[in-house]
């Protein structure tokens, strides 16, 4: 990409790199890693017309969330859909995100209009995260 003047690299992180849930540990540490490594890389190849950023998407309507939700329920001795309702009420959009919402984040990072975009992480969670 370097050699050709032109790339885009995206990661897709999670929400939980910056608001860590402890069940999800090795995932929040893993993504921060991936999370800070792209910083890294974004300053090195900024000059050659590489970008380098990630979209850390939050609740999002997959058989993982799925997975995770059953665990929690079953943790806590609670219904599934009772699990899922607690989880989306802190979701100020009320919902968990449709995964071609999270596609079109990475498509738009991906595109010529994002070409000084660099060396950032795209929230895309409905309002959740409540850090800035």
């Amino acid at each position: 990409m370097a050699k050709r003047g032109f790339g885009r690299v995206v990661f897709v992180t999670s929400t939980a790199v910056r608001q860590p849930q402890p069940d999800l540990a090795a995932s929040v540490v893993l993504r921060s890693a991936v999370t800070a490594a792209a910083k890294l890389l974004s300053r090195e190849c900024a000059a050659q017309g590489v970008t380098v950023n990630c979209v850390a998407p939050g609740a999002t309507s997959t058989e993982r969330r799925t997975r995770i939700l059953a665990n929690r329920a079953r943790a806590a001795r609670l219904d599934l859909d009772e699990i899922d309702a607690r989880d989306l009420a802190h979701i100020p959009a009320g919902r968990a995100a449709r995964p071609a919402e999270i596609a079109a984040a990475v498509a738009f990072l991906a595109s010529d209009d994002a070409a000084y975009i660099n060396g950032t992480v795209l929230t895309v969670d409905g309002g959740r995260t409540e850090t800035i």
